[in-house]
């Protein structure tokens, strides 16, 4: 009830208080990891998360939950590590799509645009543009980074960082259009034969 109202604090401590009552109840350890989540609380996330694991081993969505926290956390390493265990138990969209922005975070630019193409088939939101245009900038294809993170500025609300992307692929294109375009003589820099000077004879 609190957690659908947003009331997290709330929540964590009626969570606690079952698991008081109930230790057995180990659904609320994965519910507190999702309140510590929505809060932003990305460390708080962690030790509820694997407490319920310890309990579900083969539960795929609470590697997900662990490994967008550790992303979070900016423990990219850690995140794809949780995410491949994930995607092992099974082989959701979604775990692909996470997998998808993390190897962009580590900068496996063509991996990650390897995943996340296919998938803008069945997922069109802002991240997914946003992530695969950074994965087009990465690998210096200027164009579809610019295509793509346009689509992502469409759909998205503020985002800075985004926008910072599109510019950043924006300047890129036109410094490389500038570059492959031939170069054409200007005839007022054309070099003017010298003069013959004639000296008058005496």
């Amino acid at each position: 009830y609190y957690k659908e109202l947003g009331n997290y604090n709330m929540a964590i401590a009626a969570f606690n208080s079952a698991l008081e009552y109930n230790p057995d109840f180990v659904q609320a350890y994965l519910a507190v990891a999702l309140c510590r989540y929505e809060m932003g609380d990305y460390e708080g996330v962690i030790p509820p998360i694997t407490k319920f694991l310890y309990f579900n081993q083969q539960e795929s969505f609470a590697y997900m939950v662990r490994a967008k926290a550790y992303m979070m956390m900016g423990r990219n390493n850690d995140a794809e590590t949780e995410i491949v265990t994930a995607l092992a138990l099974n082989d959701d969209i979604m775990y692909r799509f996470i997998h998808g922005i993390i190897l962009c975070k580590k900068g496996q630019f063509a991996q990650a645009k390897n995943i996340l193409e296919p998938l803008t088939d069945t997922i069109s939101n802002a991240d997914i543009y946003k992530y695969l245009g950074i994965a087009y900038l990465g690998l210096k294809d200027y164009n579809d980074a610019v295509l793509n993170l346009d689509k992502a500025i469409v759909l998205s609300d503020d985002d800075k960082e985004l926008e910072a992307k599109y510019n950043e692929a924006k300047a890129a294109l036109r410094s490389a259009a500038s570059n492959s375009a031939p170069q054409q003589n200007n005839p007022s820099q054309q070099q003017q034969e010298p003069k013959t000077q004639v000296q008058e004879s005496d």
